[in-house]
C-alpha cells in the first residue's frame, strides 16, 4: 500500500506538469458541453435528450437534395418564410391529421445553399428550446427584448431570414421529431419544384372545426399507439393562454403553423389510412439516432457557442445542472450581442475564402465516442458488478486490467519497457527518442500521446478562433479520459494476488466512483438505449416532440431514456 501511495502521488505530481498546450489557457469548464454539442450535432438523440441547444454553425446544404412541403392548400407559390421538412413522413403527418385536402410540394435544390444551423431541439416548442434563435434575435435587434411567444414560429423566421437577406443564408435548420429548413425566399432559383400532389388519403371526410379535447393522457411507451399529435406534453406548458393560437400553412386568415388543426389536444377524424402517419414521422426520426442529418455540410471552423468562456452571465444558471437544464434567458446584453458579431465575423471570413485548418471536427468528435463509449460503460458495468460484497474482488483484477489496457495500449510501449510497473508505462518518461520529422513532440508520455495525439498537428496550422475552442473541448475530455483510465490500468497492473481480498475491494470501490463520476461528467448520449431489442414492428426511440414527448419536460435521465415504441397498424 505504501508503495502504491508514493506512486500515485508522484504520479499527480507528473500530470500536473503535462497537458500545456496552445488552448491550454482557455477556460475549460465548459469543455464537456462544447463537446457534447460538436459530437452531436445534426443528430436526433443528442439534440433531443441535450435539449436546450447553444452552437450556431453555418452549413452548406447540398445540390440536388429532395426537401417536402405540405400545405392545405394548392397554393404553388408558397408564402415566404416556409418551412420545408427533409422527411416527406414529417409533412405527412403534420397536415393530412388536420382533415379536409393534403397537398404535398416536393423540391430539389439546384446547387450549394449556406444555411444556419441552431443545434438541440430548437424547432420545439417549450422550456428553453427555443433559447438559441431567440436569444440570437435579441443580440441582433437594437431594441431586441427577451419576451418569448413560443408560438411564434412565423415571427422568428421573418426576423431571422431579414438578418439572412445581406448574408447571402438562404435558411436555417432546426430540429424537432427530425430536421427542417426554414426556408427564406420560395422565389429562389436554389429551390426547384419537382411534383406538386394531392395526397389526400382515401376516406378523408371535409375538414371541420372540432373542439378542444380535454383529455389528457399520457403516451405509455411500452405499448404505444399514438393517434396523431397526442397532447400530452402540453401538461406543463405556461403559456397564459393554456394552448397556442390556430396556425399552418394555408386555410384562414393569414399563416398558421402548428402540431394539428385547433391546438393540442384535438384530435380530428382522419382516414384509417392516415393513422399511422404519426407513427412513421417517429419512424423517419428514430433513422437519425446517432447517424447525422446527410446533405449538409456543417463549417465545425465556424461554429459558434454560447458556452464560450466569455460570456460569464451565463455561468450561474449552468451550475449543478445537467446540459438539457442551461437555460439562455439571463444571456446579458453584451454577451447576446457578441455572438452575433462572432456569427458575422465568421460567415465574412469563410466568405473571403479562409475556412481555417479544414480538419473535420465533427468525425474526430465521434470517433472519441465511438472508441471510448462503450468501453466507459463496460467497465462501469463490470466494477458495480466487482463491488458488490458477494463477489471476489481479487479474481476481477485481471479483468479489470484487461478492459483499461484495451483502452490505452495504442499509446504505450511495453515492449521496450519489459520491467516497468504500470505507472511507468502510462505516466512516465518516455524509453526512446521519436524522430524529430514526427508530427509531434519528441518527449511525451504515453499519457500525452493519449490526450494530445489526435490534435497537437494543428498547432502547424492556420485555425479559427472558434477552431481553438473546439481543440480545447476535445483535449479537456480526452485529458479527463486518459488520466482516470491511466491511473485504473497503473494501479491495478501494480496489485498482485499477493495484496488482501479488502485491499481489492477498496481499489475497485475507488474505481467505481471514479468512473461514474467521470461519466456524469461526460454525459454521452451514447450510453443511452433500449434496454432491449426492440421487435420488427417496433422502433427504439426517445421522446421526441410534437408527436411523442411524455416526459412532461422533465430533465431526468429515466423520462428521456429511450424505449420500443410500436409501430401500430
Amino acid at each position: 500500500m505504501l508503495v502504491l501511495t508514493l506512486h500515485l502521488a508522484w504520479c499527480a505530481a507528473q500530470i500536473s506538469l503535462v497537458g500545456t498546450t496552445a488552448t491550454s489557457k482557455l477556460d475549460n469548464l465548459t469543455a464537456p458541453f462544447i463537446f457534447n454539442s460538436l459530437s452531436g450535432l445534426i443528430t436526433q438523440w443528442s439534440n433531443t435528450v441535450h435539449g436546450t441547444g447553444h452552437s450556431i454553425v453555418p452549413g452548406i446544404l447540398h445540390p440536388f437534395t429532395l426537401l417536402y412541403h405540405a400545405r392545405e392548400d394548392d397554393l404553388l407559390l408558397p408564402p415566404s418564410p416556409e418551412w420545408l421538412a427533409w422527411d416527406p413522413e414529417m409533412s405527412y403527418a403534420i397536415m393530412v391529421p388536420r382533415g379536409g385536402q393534403t397537398h404535398l410540394f416536393t423540391y430539389r435544390t439546384t446547387r450549394p445553399a449556406n444555411v444556419i444551423y441552431f443545434d438541440g431541439m430548437s424547432a420545439a416548442w417549450g422550456a428553453g428550446w427555443l433559447d438559441s434563435q431567440h436569444m440570437f434575435i435579441y443580440g441582433m435587434s437594437k431594441n431586441g427584448t427577451k419576451d418569448m411567444n413560443w408560438w411564434d414560429d412565423y415571427g422568428r423566421a421573418e426576423k431571422l431570414c431579414e438578418w439572412a437577406k445581406s448574408r447571402d443564408v438562404e435558411g436555417f435548420v432546426r430540429m424537432n421529431a427530425g430536421f427542417e429548413i426554414v426556408w427564406c425566399d420560395f422565389q429562389s432559383p436554389t429551390l426547384q419544384l419537382v411534383s406538386h400532389l394531392n395526397i389526400t388519403p382515401p376516406g378523408t371526410p371535409e375538414r371541420d372545426s372540432a373542439p378542444r379535447s380535454s383529455h389528457r393522457k399520457l403516451v405509455d411507451f411500452e405499448e404505444v399507439e399514438l393517434l396523431p399529435f397526442d397532447a400530452s406534453f402540453q401538461d406543463s406548458f405556461d403559456d397564459p393562454e393554456g394552448r397556442p393560437p390556430r396556425r399552418g400553412p394555408g386555410d384562414g386568415d393569414g399563416p398558421r403553423r402548428g402540431p394539428g388543426r385547433g391546438g393540442p389536444g384535438w384530435r380530428p377524424r382522419i382516414s384509417d389510412l392516415a393513422l399511422t402517419g404519426t407513427l412513421e414521422w417517429v419512424r423517419a426520426a428514430s433513422h437519425r439516432s446517432f447517424t447525422p442529418q446527410p446533405h449538409l455540410t456543417l463549417s465545425y471552423a465556424d461554429m459558434v457557442t454560447y458556452y464560450h468562456p466569455r460570456l460569464t452571465s451565463l455561468v450561474a444558471d449552468r451550475i449543478g445542472g445537467p446540459m438539457s437544464s442551461h437555460r439562455l434567458s439571463n444571456i446579458s446584453a453584451q454577451d447576446a450581442l457578441s455572438i452575433v458579431e462572432e456569427v458575422d465575423e465568421a460567415l465574412a471570413r469563410s466568405a473571403a475564402g479562409d475556412r481555417g485548418s479544414g480538419f473535420d471536427w465533427g468525425s474526430a468528435a465521434r470517433g472519441i465516442v465511438e472508441y471510448w463509449g462503450d468501453r466507459v460503460s463496460h467497465m462501469h458495468a463490470y466494477l458495480v458488478n466487482a463491488s458488490n460484497p458477494d463477489s471476489n474482488a481479487t479474481a476481477s483484477l485481471p479483468a479489470i486490467r484487461t478492459l483499461a489496457y484495451t483502452l490505452l495500449n495504442p499509446y504505450m510501449q511495453p515492449g521496450l519497457m519489459p520491467n516497468a510497473s504500470g505507472w511507468d508505462l502510462f505516466f512516465g518518461l518516455p524509453s526512446t527518442v521519436v524522430p524529430s520529422s514526427f508530427a509531434f513532440s519528441a518527449n511525451i508520455t504515453a499519457l500525452e500521446r493519449c490526450m494530445y495525439q489526435a490534435t497537437s498537428f494543428l498547432s502547424q496550422l492556420r485555425t479559427t478562433p472558434q477552431e481553438s475552442l473546439l481543440q480545447n473541448s476535445i483535449e479537456s475530455v480526452l485529458s479527463r479520459l486518459c488520466n482516470e483510465f491511466g491511473v485504473i490500468f497503473a494501479q491495478s497492473f501494480n496489485l498482485t494476488e499477493a495484496d488482501s481480498d479488502t485491499v481489492h475491494r477498496s481499489f475497485i470501490q475507488q474505481w467505481t466512483r471514479s468512473v461514474e463520476h467521470l461519466m456524469q461528467w461526460l454525459d454521452w448520449t451514447v450510453w443511452l438505449r433500449c434496454e432491449n431489442v426492440c421487435p420488427l414492428d417496433y422502433v427504439c426511440s426517445t421522446p421526441v416532440w410534437p408527436v411523442a414527448w411524455f416526459s412532461r419536460w422533465d430533465d431526468d435521465a429515466e423520462s428521456l431514456r429511450p424505449r420500443c415504441m410500436r409501430m401500430a397498424v
